[in-house]
């Protein structure tokens, strides 16, 4: 019993580590990083380990055993890694994450690091997370500064194939699910498309997956191009 009550204080405590440290926009920024030591992000690099992300983010993937929290009613309760990770980040996008100032110096940039790691999160591809992550993860990233996109665009580079094949997987699984459910392309879809174009981006920059991969059946089923051809026409007419 006294080694039971040792694992259980035990998981408690890592679930509490990991809600502290990923909910809280400072320390998520500086978690990851090459060599497990702090360093700057600068306009090439974001000094992101991708490898340990991925290994990271692998790991909680495939631990399926429950694990034991607190609630926020202070009761001790079953969860699991994935569950206490996504927690964490609908924390953070309840009001924690906002805007980046725009700033040349080279210390601002490391703010920005959080969005490429959220991106990469594969609880992303759990519609119960839509509402919660994913749509805020999209109007933050689309909040910054032109030049901040272009920032994450570029990191992305050094993500490679399995993560990014994943992750651009993930973005198409929510525009394809929101097109076919609203029938609609509306700020939730355009958000999302304008964040997958970061990948795209990274992706034409240094070649990773096949273009192809970008395509959307939904979005090409449901818009009719020759009839908005028709329309653009008809506007420019009227200008």
């Amino acid at each position: 019993e006294p080694s039971m009550r040792s694992a259980v204080q035990s998981q408690v405590e890592l679930a509490s580590a990991l809600r502290m440290c990923l909910s809280n926009p400072d320390s998520l920024s500086w978690s990851f990083l090459k060599d497990g030591k702090p360093c700057r992000a600068t306009e090439e690099s974001s000094g992101i380990d991708f490898a340990a992300v991925e290994e990271a983010y692998a790991a909680i993937k495939k631990e399926r055993m429950p694990l034991a929290v607190v609630n926020g009613r202070g009761e001790l309760t079953d969860s699991t890694l994935m569950d206490e990770v996504a927690s964490a980040y609908e924390t953070l996008f309840r009001g924690a994450v906002v805007p980046v100032a725009v700033g040349g110096a080279t210390h601002k940039y490391e703010a920005l690091r959080l969005y490429v790691i959220v991106m990469l999160f594969p609880g992303l591809m759990e519609p119960e997370y839509h509402n919660t992550i994913f749509k805020k993860l999209c109007a933050g990233i689309n909040a910054l500064a032109p030049v901040q996109r272009e920032l994450i665009q570029r990191w992305l580079r050094e993500c490679e194939a399995p993560m990014l094949r994943e992750t651009v997987v993930a973005f198409q699984q929510f525009i394809t699910i929101y097109v076919n459910e609203y029938r609609c392309i509306d700020d939730h879809v355009a958000s999302a498309t304008k964040a997958l174009g970061l990948l795209y981006g990274s992706n034409m920059e240094r070649t990773r997956i096949s273009y192809k991969e970008f395509y959307n059946d939904a979005i090409n089923e449901l818009v009719d191009f020759s009839e908005d051809f028709a329309r653009w026409k008809d506007t420019q007419r009227c200008s």
